[in-house]
């Protein structure tokens, strides 16, 4: 714990990302120093999304039945705060790239150590770093999972951490992320602090979209899959994602297999705030839904 707390001190430290020279790091590298720290050897990947999409079960999936794979689910340091800084602003594109470098040496160095080859990140507050990731890799692949709207602002307005007595997007909550204050051109700028829990949930789920598809790039290689198509669908999309990231031949189980892994991982009781059939919310709720995801929803088809 004070290892992770240090290192993440150490990798948001502004002197540091201003000084920090990853050119000069590739230059040990192609010399056969630093191999350690060398990410030549390794096929990258992430998982990116507004989060609530499954993300802690793929890294799970990948890591279990994947040969010669490193799969991690939101590593320390998350990325929260360096994308955060990032998307605000306060810091510039190579500080950027720089902080993610640093974030994650420790990573590389455990790959290049045990030589494994594929690597898959499953993050969900990666979603701001997409350009600085595809510019720091020569061969990265994201895989971009969208879920239905209503499904979303469910999951994620009811999500409290654990052991916590605040909601997610509370005020009272420590991790201060992006917002509508942070954006000029955005409809909902200087409502921030006077809008509901709720709305702010809702806003979230389009914003966070449409900041990941403005990202993703032609330049980048990369696959929008539903989230729906991965845990219902015959799993279509969770082979689609296999197949996308040449995993095929590490894969150590069948398609069979895979649907019952998944219906086993979606067993799971939970408490929400709201009911599960969208006919069923409070109209209140329903229509501030309309209003700031509605057209998003459209957009994405599902309505």
């Amino acid at each position: 714990m004070f290892i992770n707390k240090l290192r993440r001190r150490i990798s948001n430290s502004k002197p540091l990302l201003k000084i920090w020279s990853i050119s000069l790091k590739k230059d040990f590298c192609r010399a056969g120093l630093l191999k350690d720290y060398c990410w030549s050897k390794i096929e990258p990947s992430f998982i990116v999304s507004t989060g609530r999409t499954g993300t802690k079960f793929l890294a799970t999936f990948f890591n279990r039945y994947c040969k010669d794979t490193l799969s991690l689910h939101e590593p320390s340091p998350t990325m929260f705060y360096l994308g955060t800084d990032f998307i605000k602003g306060n810091i510039s594109f190579r500080e950027a790239s720089n902080g993610f470098d640093i974030q994650r040496l420790h990573i590389c160095r455990r790959l290049n150590k045990n030589n494994i080859r594929f690597y898959i990140e499953s993050n969900g507050y990666l979603s701001s770093l997409i350009p600085v990731i595809n510019v720091f890799y020569n061969n990265a692949k994201f895989v971009y999972i969208i879920r239905n709207g209503k499904d979303y602002v469910r999951s994620y307005y009811s999500k409290r951490p654990s052991n916590k007595g605040y909601y997610a997007l509370s005020d009272e909550s420590p991790m201060k992320g992006i917002n509508s204050n942070d954006f000029l051109d955005d409809r909902f700028y200087g409502q921030w602090d006077n809008m509901s829990r709720f709305e702010r949930v809702c806003w979230i789920w389009v914003k966070r979209n449409q900041m990941i598809e403005s990202s993703l790039t032609e330049d980048i290689s990369w696959i929008k899959v539903r989230f729906e198509d991965i845990f219902s669908n015959g799993c279509t999309g969770l082979w689609e994602i296999i197949d996308f990231l040449d995993l095929r031949n590490q894969i150590k189980i069948d398609s069979s297999e895979t649907v019952k892994i998944l219906a086993d991982a979606l067993n799971i009781n939970k408490k929400y705030l709201l009911p599960k059939n969208f006919k069923d919310w409070p109209d209140d709720k329903k229509d501030i839904f309309e209003e700031i995801c509605g057209e998003y929803m459209e957009k994405s088809g599902y309505r």
